[in-house]
């Protein structure tokens, strides 16, 4: 399954809900591409800023981290925003 873009703009509670969905959806062994807005992206303009921390924390349960790969705003070609691409392998 890929998310471009998705899980960044829910509230906490939402993410809660979104995991809980993918796990409804998702067999065991299951990857998750997911790109999302970095803290790293300078400045307050724009979408919600997601940390490592975070995504760690969320994904926390049931999902093991393979990947993580930080983009720079070059490689989207869209000027000062960093993306980071994670791919996650549902336990």
């Amino acid at each position: 399954m890929i998310d471009s873009g998705l899980f960044h703009v829910f509230s906490d509670t939402d993410r809660v809900r979104y995991l809980r969905g993918l796990e409804n959806v998702l067999n065991p062994g299951a990857r998750l591409f997911l790109f999302c807005f970095s803290d790293a992206t300078p400045g307050m303009e724009g979408p919600r800023r997601v940390s490592q921390s975070e995504l760690r924390h969320a994904f926390a349960d049931g999902w093991e981290i393979e990947l993580w790969v930080p983009k720079t705003p070059s490689d989207f070609k869209i000027n000062k925003i960093r993306r980071d691409s994670v791919s996650l392998l549902h336990a």
